[in-house]
């Protein structure tokens, strides 16, 4: 067994552990929360309406962070 535990002897990789657990608990409440409430199609048209934003600041030489908005 010593080599399902040992990766998680130093603090950084339980810490990095105890993060990626919180992300799955809040990851997968919001997603069930989205799709019950019929909000994936938005989600959807969210994003690819932020990808020619990005284009376009890419292609304009402008911070890709700023384009979107």
């Amino acid at each position: 067994m010593d080599w399902l535990t040992e990766p998680f002897e130093p603090a950084f990789m339980r810490q990095a552990f105890a993060a990626a657990m919180l992300a799955v608990v809040v990851c997968s409440l919001v997603g069930t929360w989205v799709v019950l409430r019929g909000l994936a199609f938005i989600g959807d048209a969210l994003a690819h309406g932020v990808i020619p934003g990005v284009a376009l600041a890419q292609l304009w030489g402008l911070s890709l962070v700023l384009g979107p908005s």
